[in-house]
């Protein structure tokens, strides 16, 4: 186990994963965005990397914690799981203590944290899915730059979000207040979004930088909101350290973002097609200002709770 005042900083070092592989799953498919290039082979390179991992992790991955003397989180093993007369038994009390939706929706904080992360998602989904195409077709520097050297630039946007969740985590468990640190990344958000599409056409440097700074902020709300932030609320007093009550939470945080997500890059490319780029800029900027209005109000209620003027009722906001 970790200490909770050091789970920004961790779950943004662990977190660097994600972007890892979403550098890779950009980089290798580029290498065939060429006229006349075996573009097949984008897809099956990243098909063949992901073969061999899920090999290495099903040959690798211990089945049980026990296997090197730590306790199973449920306290059952798997060993006892596998046995037909105490599965029952065993799965109904790892079971235990899960609380229903609206309970867990009345815990402080869930309710607008899952309102932000689904603009948060939106946002970052949006931002992923169609920069690749934004960047090869808009002149870059005076001139079209080409797909290859379009997805080899947008990969600099995950690049920034390695930066971003680790330096993000670290501050916020310096400061111990996660919802303003967000709140902040979403404002600056706003106008980032604004400079990289009037701006980032000026050179590749200018694009480079920009994408850099939009994938620290943008990537540091994704991963905060859905990783630390969540165990925060899972943590409830009011859940009384139930497991299944902390993946409740996650799960209906995560399941809104994901939403934002699914939506999102349809509702742009819609706009994308009808207005122009301009008009979508606006539409993520909105999105943006959505998710800061939603937490603003918690920023002042961590406050408070600091200060001593709020109930029991809604302590332990992150």
């Amino acid at each position: 186990m970790y200490d909770t005042y050091r789970r920004g900083l961790i779950m943004g070092v662990w977190s660097t994963n994600v972007f890892v592989g979403s550098i890779l799953g950009t980089l290798i498919p580029a290498i065939w965005a060429t006229p006349n290039a075996p573009w097949g082979w984008s897809f099956i390179t990243p098909a063949l990397v992901l073969l061999v991992i899920s090999l290495m992790t099903s040959l690798l991955l211990l089945p049980d914690p026990r296997a090197i003397g730590l306790e199973s989180p449920l306290g059952v093993s798997t060993s006892t799981l596998s046995s037909p007369s105490t599965a029952g038994v065993s799965l109904r009390k790892a079971r235990s203590g899960g609380v229903g939706y609206l309970r867990a929706l009345l815990i402080p904080g869930v309710v607008e944290f899952s309102l932000a992360f689904f603009f948060v998602k939106m946002v970052n989904y949006v931002f992923k899915a169609w920069l690749p195409f934004y960047i090869a077709n808009n002149e870059i520097g005076g001139r079209l730059i080409g797909g290859q050297l379009a997805g080899w630039l947008s990969s600099l946007f995950d690049v920034g979000g390695v930066v971003g969740v680790v330096g993000i985590g670290w501050i916020t468990d310096l400061i111990g207040r996660r919802t303003l640190v967000i709140t902040v990344l979403e404002y600056t958000t706003i106008p980032l979004l604004y400079v990289f599409h009037r701006y980032g056409g000026v050179s590749e440097a200018s694009l480079s930088v920009l994408l850099l700074a939009c994938g620290c902020t943008l990537q540091a709300c994704y991963i905060t909101i859905s990783t630390a932030v969540t165990s925060d609320l899972g943590t409830h007093p009011s859940l009384k350290g139930s497991k299944n009550a902390r993946a409740m939470v996650t799960g209906i945080i995560n399941g809104t973002g994901s939403l934002g997500a699914a939506v999102g890059p349809l509702i742009a490319g819609w706009i994308s097609d009808n207005y122009g780029w301009d008009v979508t800029f606006y539409f993520l900027m909105g999105a943006s200002l959505l998710a800061a209005l939603v937490c603003f109000p918690l920023t002042f209620t961590s406050q408070w709770q600091q200060a001593g003027f709020l109930s029991s009722a809604c302590q332990d906001l992150p």
